[in-house]
């Protein structure tokens, strides 16, 4: 095999696989936030996280966690899921 043959079956093998993460990220950006199971990157929207979190205490306080591990934790998110995540 040359070494442009084995350097364009590289080249289709990465392909492929850009593909079937795209296929992925499309697959899981229809299910909506709240039916995630996995926490939204931390660096998502206030409302992002928010609606992750819903009413679920043990949300709460993993994003609660997370967040306050942060250099500058946002004020508002931690005002909004303190009372969550102590009602659990």
């Amino acid at each position: 095999m040359s070494d442009q043959t084995e350097h364009a079956n590289v080249l289709l093998l990465t392909d492929s696989e850009a593909y079937q993460a795209e296929g992925q990220r499309a697959a899981e950006e229809s299910i909506p936030i709240r039916e995630r199971t996995e926490m939204p990157d931390i660096r998502a929207s206030v409302g992002t996280l928010l609606e992750w979190v819903g009413s679920d205490a043990e949300r709460a306080q993993q994003v609660l966690d997370r967040e306050n591990s942060a250099d500058k934790p946002r004020s508002t998110l931690v005002e909004a899921l303190e009372p969550v995540a102590d009602a659990g």
